[in-house]
């Protein structure tokens, strides 16, 4: 009784609803009917639907426990630092917060060490914030591996503090370095307190290790330093004149690199023994602005990465290596600025030549000897300069 050539109705009945489906052939005088409970057409994808659906509240649900958990976690860590940090700042017993024993995980003995990345400013610029950050989230991690998690503290962005329990000298530390040394990873600087501390000698241990760290300037990274048990000599008064730049100066205002890395050599020797990180601090500026204001425009085409790009190197020196580092490509450069200001100078030369031909072109008279007088110069070497600069003869061009 259905008009059309084909369709589909939904029927209900005391079993259930069913769908009905018809199919004219017109060229057989038929009509093609199916009949089929609605539970075996859609039942499947409902059953398909639903289990999905559960699925992904399972999944949602274990999501939000995992992060929850993780967030519990790094709070719990992030406290400890910072009660760890609060510890070693104000070295006393009776400051609130817990115990230096449930701190720690016991009251030692063990090793106490400082352990830092080493160029990180350098790190910082090159890779960027955040690349030299995730270094130093290693490191961490795989101190708390080697150490034990109660065992390692993350003071400052690139330095930590790391308990060794007694046993082979180094062996941990050097395991420590070796593993994060791997997928060439920057170099580890540490210092070693070298007796055994317990809970509460910790503070004036770290005391030692970080006076320590601020006097490294003069010591070569990368290496384990012993520190002494004696207290640091006093820091006493540097003369600033001593650092007189007038002959670095003028070294380079000759072109003399190796004058000038010999005065500079002199100059370190007088910050090694001052053992002072500010004077150190001072002579990196000042030599920043010194060989910026002699160079002038020339840095732009000596310095690879020039004006800016030595200016960045300097800030990120962190000891004299690094120093040394910076100002090496501009000694070699000075050597070339002469040679530099020659070739400008041919081009120069070269260009008012051309322009003495263009604007004489009808002057039969017109020469190479006549062309060498009028820039002041011999017509061999007008000649000689031309063929130098463009690559053929003048009487060529």
């Amino acid at each position: 009784r259905q008009t059309g050539a084909e369709g589909s109705l939904r029927q209900g009945s005391s079993a259930g609803p069913y769908i009905l489906t018809w199919s004219d052939q017109a060229d057989m005088g038929w009509r093609f009917v199916s009949l089929s409970s609605e539970e075996s057409v859609f039942g499947p994808l409902r059953t398909i639907r639903n289990l999905a659906i559960s699925v992904a509240l399972v999944v949602l649900l274990a999501s939000f426990g995992f992060a929850l958990a993780a967030a519990v976690r790094l709070g719990r860590h992030m406290t400890h630092q910072e009660q760890v940090r609060s510890y070693l700042r104000n070295d006393s017993l009776d400051s609130p917060g817990p115990h230096p024993d449930r701190l720690f995980g016991g009251s030692g003995p063990w090793t106490a060490c400082l352990v830092k990345i080493d160029a990180y400013r350098r790190l910082c610029q090159k890779s960027g914030e955040t690349q030299a950050r995730q270094q130093a989230d290693r490191l961490g991690e795989l101190a708390g591996r080697i150490f034990g998690k109660a065992a390692v503290c993350r003071v400052e962005d690139h330095v930590f503090l790391v308990l060794d329990r007694p046993g082979p000298a180094g062996k941990g530390l050097d395991g420590l370095k070796e593993a994060f040394a791997q997928d060439n990873g920057p170099g580890l600087s540490v210092f070693r307190h070298p007796g055994l501390v317990g809970s509460a000698e910790l503070p004036q241990a770290w005391q030692r290790l970080s006076q320590a760290n601020l006097a490294s300037f003069c010591l070569p990274a990368g290496q384990i330093h012993e520190v002494s048990l004696s207290a640091p000599a006093p820091v006493g008064e540097f003369d600033i004149d001593q650092l007189d730049l007038s002959r670095y100066e003028s070294a380079l205002r000759l072109d003399n690199g190796q004058e000038a890395g010999r005065v500079l050599e002199l100059l370190l020797d007088k910050v090694t023994q001052s053992a002072n990180p500010e004077i150190f601090r001072y002579l990196v500026s000042t030599l920043s602005y010194r060989t910026l204001r002699v160079l002038g425009n020339d840095a732009d085409l000596l310095l690879a990465g020039g004006a800016e790009g030595l200016r960045r190197e300097l800030s990120a020196a962190e000891n004299l290596d690094d120093l040394r580092q910076s100002i090496a490509p501009v000694l070699v450069a000075i050597g070339n600025r002469s040679e530099l200001h020659n070739g400008q100078r041919q081009r120069e030369t070269v260009r008012r030549i051309k322009e003495l031909v263009e604007t004489s072109l009808a002057d039969r008279s017109l020469g190479t000897a006549g062309l060498a007088r009028s820039v002041g110069l011999s017509a061999h070497y007008v000649r000689d300069i031309f063929k130098q600069v463009e690559g053929q003869s003048l009487s060529t061009w």
